[in-house]
């Protein structure tokens, strides 16, 4: 065989190798190997950073700002929800709000998170060729419990990423769109990241989130409300929006009464009515409301017949039309009510020979939306989905905007979610080496002794101590990008 065609399967494997680093096998650490992509550049899950641990905390002892001076790229937050609704944000601290801040000299006076944020998005306008900063949320309470946005739920964290980082943040939906391949370091200068760590309910919700008797309104704007039952005997509601790609934006979760078998109906100009079982009798009740740029602002609300599985649709402005069982359980009833300015006035029911509404599914102006519980991938069957028109089935959750972190103790469907980053105390060899090995961006927390990683290339070593001779060292060799 002639030289040059022996070489041919190694140059065709290093041109492969430059255009998809994942391609590359692992090496005896189980490490992934990583070649440079079509621009030279290094793609983001082989680069490694500085990183602290605690970072607003005493012990680090330096500013935000300092830190990402020094080439900090990773910094972590403890966030807490306890006084959310008195103070209008989440707070930062360790074990408790504000506990261990270093306050002032560059970094805020408050513990509101939102403050915190705003320095790194500050420097990062100031240096808009900066390696991509991460900034994970280490979450010290349970977001799932708060009952709207207005008590901090998920959706609020959301609003003030949103708000405080905006087009800067580089979001999974932004990593999926382009097909799941990290971009280089040099691709996301400027750019930045947020994990979510801490309370494993909040991640699995931010995921996923786990309902019972869905049903959903589309209104001909594209607005719409999808109701459920959620844990303890609680109706949820959760306004959302089409967006022009045909996705729908699920921005507002919202828990408004006790029950069971809920169902909704979208009037033309933003008015909601939404119908449930009793929990406790054959009682049926209502509540009426109006879409608003927070969810729904609720009215009058009451009970308005008997029966089971109640179902309404909006027949004209103002007009409703309510569809359920009879309390024979033969057969159906129909009420009739009007909308007014103090709630719904019904009229007497009648039996009738018309099924009811098909709750699950809305239809209007060509377009259909329709929900769903159902398995996704490692996502039990109580998961919460859409599909509409134009997608043909996705998660019904709210938007992407932050990773989620998988943690040695994780349960499965977290585990085998695709997740992208992982996390565990420094020295935990065997399970950085797995997640290393999956393809994860791997941090080690408490990292304040360099010979701990041999053999165990993590790509966020977060130390106590960023300013230490070792840590320095330890950076310059493992080439730290900033």
């Amino acid at each position: 065989m002639k030289p040059i065609l022996r070489l041919l399967p190694l140059l065709l494997a290093l041109l492969a190798g430059c255009r998809r680093h994942a391609e590359l096998p692992l090496d005896a650490e189980g490490a992934r190997q990583c070649a440079p992509i079509e621009d030279g550049g290094v793609p983001l899950d082989c680069a490694r950073f500085r990183a602290t641990h605690n970072s607003y905390s005493t012990t680090v002892d330096r500013s935000l700002a300092a830190q990402l001076d020094d080439g900090v790229r990773f910094l972590e937050l403890d966030v807490h929800d306890e006084d959310f609704r008195g103070k209008g944000d989440f707070e930062v601290g360790h074990a408790l709000p504000g506990w261990e801040l270093r306050r002032g000299g560059g970094n805020p006076d408050s513990d509101r998170l939102g403050e915190w944020l705003r320095v790194v998005a500050a420097w990062s306008a100031a240096h808009p060729g900066h390696a991509p900063v991460t900034v994970a949320l280490d979450l010290k309470d349970d977001l799932t419990d708060n009952a709207d946005a207005s008590r901090g739920d998920p959706g609020a964290l959301n609003a003030q990423l949103r708000a405080v980082f905006g087009e800067k943040l580089f979001t999974p939906e932004a990593l999926e769109a382009a097909g799941g391949e990290w971009p280089t370091v040099d691709a996301l200068r400027g750019r930045i990241l947020v994990v979510l760590s801490g309370d494993v309910g909040t991640r699995l919700d931010y995921r996923r989130r786990t309902a019972a008797s869905p049903a959903v309104a589309l209104a001909a704007d594209g607005r719409a409300v999808a109701v459920f039952e959620g844990p303890h005997g609680w109706l949820w509601a959760w306004t959302g929006h089409r967006r022009a790609d045909g996705t729908f934006a699920w921005t507002h979760r919202a828990r408004y009464a006790r029950g069971r078998a809920p169902a909704v109906a979208i009037g033309a100009g933003g008015e909601v009515v939404v119908v449930h079982a009793s929990g406790v009798d054959a009682g049926l009740w209502y509540r009426a409301g109006r879409l608003g740029p927070d969810g729904i602002a609720w009215a009058g609300s009451g009970r308005y017949d008997e029966g089971d599985a109640p179902t309404v649709r909006f027949e004209g402005p103002g007009r409703l039309v309510g569809l359920h069982r009879d309390p024979s359980g033969q057969g159906n009833r129909i009420v009739r009510g009007t909308l007014g300015a103090a709630g719904v006035a019904w009229s007497a029911p009648l039996r009738t020979w018309r099924a009811r509404h098909d709750k699950a599914t809305d239809r209007v102006a060509g377009r259909f939306l329709r929900v769903s519980v159902g398995p996704d991938a490692s996502m039990p069957a109580e998961t919460l989905r859409y599909s509409s028109d134009a997608v043909p089935d996705a998660r019904l959750r709210f938007d992407q905007l932050a990773f989620v972190e998988l943690q040695p103790g994780d349960p499965p469907e977290l585990a085998d979610d695709g997740l992208r980053h992982a996390a565990a105390p420094s020295g935990d060899r065997a399970f950085a080496t797995d997640q290393l090995a999956a393809g994860r961006i791997v941090r080690w927390w408490g990292f304040d002794d360099g010979a701990v990683s041999a053999g165990v290339p993590v790509h966020l070593p977060a130390t106590d101590r960023p300013l230490a001779r070792w840590y320095r060292a330890f950076a310059d060799k493992i080439r730290a990008e900033e």
